[in-house]
Formats: C-alpha cells, structure tokens, sequence
C-alpha cells in the first residue's frame, strides 16, 4: 500500500522518534531536530511534500526474483523472505491493517515510477478500471479512462492487426466476462451497445443472451428494415428539451451532408443558420401543440416492421383499432409527429403573411431539404426500436458496410433512441437515489463517419454533450488515426494504437504529425512495443499494454453470424 498523504509522513516520522529513543540516540537526535528545530521548518515541510509510505509487506510467486529486484531498485528498500501463516497474512494485507515494522519511508518521485508503471491501481469512480494486462517491462497495469479529461477511445490499427480483438478483450476485463460460462460479473452494471461489422462480436452477444435472455437484445442482420422518428423529443417543464432539440438539428445537417454528397443533388446542402431556426420553431409549435395525427396500430401493420412492438401491445389488450394517443406512458415515443408531419407544417407557414419574401424563400428551402430526405425509406414513419432497457445490445453493419448514407445515418439514429433510453433510466436512478450505470457506445468501422468532417464533429459533440449527463463513453475502432479530424480527435481522451513492431516508425511519424515529437519516455515505451501489444496515449502520458490472451480461444474472437 502506498500512502502520499503528509499526515502519514508525520505519523512515521514520530514512530521513528519513539523507537529510536530506545535504541539509536544519533537518529533519535535527527527526528527530534527534524520536528522541533522551527528555524529548519522548511525542512519537515519537504519532507512531508516529497516522502510517501509504503507498507513494505510483499507475497510474490515463486520465480518472481526479477520483479523482486526491480521494485527493491526502485523503492531503495532491501527485502527479506518471510513465510507467514493465513491469519498473519489476513491480518496484514486482506484486512487492510498497518502495522509500522512493514512501513517505509521512501521518496515519492520512486513511489511514483513504481506505481505508474508496474502495479497502478487506478480504481474509477465505480471502483472498477476498465482494463488490465502486461506492460513493456511484463507487470501487470490497470487502466481507467477515468485517468483521462475525455472519457472516449478510439482504437487504431490495420485489418489483421488485431484490433477488433484487443477492443473485444477489453470489453470482457470492463464486463468481468467469463467466455465458458457466459457469467459477467458487472452484467448490468455496464451498459454496452456494441456496433459491429461482420460480427466480429458476435460470440459474446450470444454467449451473453444465453446466460442473461432478455436482457440482451441481437438485431437481425436485416437492419435495413429498421425505422426511425427524428422528431421524438422529450418536453421538460412545458418546453423541448434544448439539448434533444439541437441534437436533432445536427443529426438533419448530417443527413444532408452525407446525402448531399454521395448524390451530388445541390438542394441537399445543410441547413443555413435561418432554417435551422425555423425548424426548431415549427418542431415545438407541433409536438406542444400536438399537430399531428394518432395512426391506428393498423397502420403499423400496413407499414411492415414492427412485429415485436405489435406483439407486445396485442399481448396488452391493445388492437388494429387502437389509436397510438392512447396506449400507456412508456410508447410515448409513437406519440410524436412524422416527417411528414413537419414538412406540411413548414408549407403552412410558407404562405403565411407575418413572414417577409426573404424568410417564405427560407422556408421553401427548407421544405424542399426536408422533402429531400423522404428517400431515405427508414425516416418515414415511427420508430419500430425496442425502448427496453436491456443491458447489452448488438447490432451488426456487415449488410450496410458499403453504403455511406445507410451506414451513417442509421448508427446516429440508433444513438439517439439509446440516449432516450439512458435519460429514462437515468432518471429512474436518480429517484432510486442509485448510481447512473455506465453505457458504452462501441462502433466498428467508424471512418465511415470521418469523411463527413464538419457535420459529423458538431454531431458528435452534441452527442458527448449529452452522454456526460447519463454516463455515456464512445470507443471507436478505425484503421488509421489520420481517418478521424482534429476536432474528433480533441474530443477523445485515450487514443489506442495496435501496431505491429515494422509499423512502428510510421505510428511515429502520425502521432508527431498530432500532437508534436515524443519525449523520451514514450519514445521509450514504443520502442518496447511487441506484436500484438497496444500502444495507448492518454492525458497524463503513454503506456505499452498486452492483454492476456490464450490461443485455445482464439474461436471466440472469429466472426459469428447469429442464425436469424
């Protein structure tokens, strides 16, 4: 154990004293001078600032010598072997008791090396790190994001490279995931909503909804049959929720932008800053003023893809005539106006006479924008997403992957029903009086999204903007880092680089092309990069990482194609 606090420094310093007054007068001396000389108090002072204790009671394994030398090199301390019984050992370690004969004194500036790079405990917030593995030296280091001002990742490395892996290892460590038995010991606890492409996932997934049914939801591969609602926004006090209502603002832009550019139709351009106020002015005149109609569950029918939330409503009472206002709180998400609800309003007002030529051209505008993204068949009627809150969700690309527009619409989309998902159970967390749990947001192949520099970083940081409130973390994999824009990249505390050793001078010359030239110490922890290791660079600096990885589950991380 290491203790950096002052109070403990004090503490041992006094000990010190009181032993040595029995037996050793000239360090008696030194403490008593040390303690009471006020002319000297600097020195008690540096001393406190730059002295730690370290409970010196070590248990290693047999043929740990090495490790044993490193850290008597690093702390100045000399061991001596000991065998201890259960209840000594309890006594001493498990039970967390400080006993003074297993103390030391040592400067912090060797703690420190130690703790940074061999046996870091960096515990977050909910008193678990998020991953663990071997070092450039073989100990083993814990990573938080929480060591990190942004708490986003982005994993690197070419296909082949293992990345996909390396980012699935991880997520096992964060789950406390048992690939025999499917048991995750933070199953809950941990949200995940884990995008993939060519089900690289997809072992997991299944091994996950074996043990836990329900509570984990596998789409079908079909995800061009999924359906979205952009206009679902949650009223707070009588008004839009703000946040919400930008965020749909952004997620239109980025519809057009994307749009706009893989058809090369020019009215596809993003919205001027005149429409978008018009826009975010029409939604809330409808939705508050309920200016849109109520469907029949028949209509649902007529529509096609919505079989799960029929079923759930027949199961209920509910039938082909029932009107969408008036089934129970929890589908108020169908309560909500459609795209073609707002483009008859925008043609209203339109024609309206309050407005000046300028402003009715805006409008036009705006409708024939909005018009423009009918075409996109999975914005036209109601979302058909479960708004359960199961725990671990997995969706896979594979259908879609060639596709821009699909591809990247589709996924924002989807993060905007899983934000509503979070906010409701957010709020339910908080009248519980419990913690918020954890959604981690994985998305593969996610330079689909970096060609689409502007649009896709302001989305992206309304988005976090939102995730902060509700506990949501982004961990994107991509192959290069040069695929992601700087303001993308500023907005990712902990950036994961797998890289095979002849990569790396490459790997040097992109992250000198970001974040300037190396110092010394990374450079030194590149240079120990092995195969198969990643190569992580956070705020307070870098770290060389491997997971434990055998090869007799290598099946696991092949791809698997749920039969649907």
């Amino acid at each position: 154990f290491i203790d950096l606090s002052p109070i403990a420094t004090m503490a041992k310093i006094r000990q010190y004293e009181s032993k040595a007054k029995i037996g050793d007068k000239n360090f008696s001396n030194i403490c008593h001078s040390i303690l009471n000389d006020k002319e000297n108090s600097g020195t008690l002072e540096e001393i406190e600032e730059k002295t730690c204790i370290v409970n010196a009671f070590l248990y290693l394994k047999s043929g740990s010598e090495n490790a044993l030398n490193k850290i008597s090199y690093l702390l100045g301390m000399n061991f001596q072997e000991n065998w201890l019984s259960g209840p000594s050992v309890m006594g001493k370690t498990l039970m967390l008791s400080r006993d003074f004969d297993f103390d030391a004194l040592v400067p912090i500036e060797y703690a420190e090396q130690f703790f940074q790079t061999t046996h870091k405990k960096a515990t977050s917030k909910d008193n678990f790190v998020y991953f663990c593995g071997k070092d450039i030296s073989g100990n083993y280091v814990d990573y938080s994001l929480d060591d990190s001002t942004s708490p986003h990742i982005i994993y690197t490395g070419r296909t082949g490279a293992g990345k996909s892996r390396q980012a699935i290892n991880g997520l096992e460590q964060i789950l406390g995931f048992d690939k025999k038995t499917g048991f995750a010991s933070r199953f809950g606890k941990i949200k995940v909503r884990y995008t993939d492409v060519g089900f690289s996932c997809g072992n997991m997934a299944l091994k996950l909804q074996e043990k836990y049914g329900d509570k984990v939801k596998i789409y079908p591969a079909k995800v061009s049959g999924l359906k979205f609602s952009l206009f679902d926004i949650d009223i707070i006090n009588g008004e839009l929720d703000k946040d919400h209502l930008k965020f749909m603002i952004s997620l239109v832009n980025f519809a057009l932008d994307i749009q706009g550019q893989e058809t090369g139709v020019k009215t596809q351009v993003m919205l001027s800053s005149t429409e978008q106020e018009f826009l975010e002015r029409i939604v809330s005149s409808v939705i508050l003023g309920k200016k849109f109609g109520s469907p029949h569950l028949s209509e649902f029918e007529n529509e096609g893809g919505y079989e799960e939330l029929l079923s759930n409503l027949y199961s209920l009472g509910f039938d082909q005539n029932t009107e969408v206002h008036k089934l129970p709180e929890e589908y108020d998400y169908l309560k909500r106006p459609i795209l073609d609800d707002i483009i008859a309003q925008v043609g209203i007002w339109a024609k309206k006479e309050e407005f000046s030529d300028l402003e009715k051209q805006d409008l036009v505008s705006l409708d024939k924008k909005l018009s423009g993204l009918k075409s996109l068949s999975f914005l036209n009627f109601h979302s058909n997403m479960s708004r359960t809150d199961e725990s671990f969700t997995h969706i896979d690309f594979d259908e879609i992957k060639d596709s821009p527009i699909d591809f990247c619409i589709i996924y924002w989309l989807l993060v905007k029903e899983w934000i509503a998902i979070m906010k409701k159970e957010a709020k339910e967390a908080l009248r519980a009086r419990v913690e918020v749990p954890i959604t981690l947001f994985y998305v593969d192949e996610a330079h689909n999204f970096f060609d689409y520099k502007d649009t896709f970083g302001k989305l992206l940081e309304k988005a976090t903007k939102e995730f902060r409130k509700y506990g949501g973390k982004f961990a994107f994999l991509s192959q290069e880092l040069s695929d992601a824009p700087e303001k993308v990249i500023s907005q990712i505390g902990t950036k994961i680089f797998v890289v095979a050793p002849q990569e790396k001078d490459k790997l040097r010359e992109v992250i000198a092309s970001y974040f300037g030239e190396m110092d010394s110490d990374d450079r030194e922890v590149m240079e120990k990069i092995t195969d198969y290791m990643m190569f992580i660079m956070y705020d307070k600096g870098s770290l060389g990482l491997k997971f434990d990885s055998d090869r007799e589950d290598d099946w696991f991380y092949k791809p698997n194609h749920p039969d649907f």
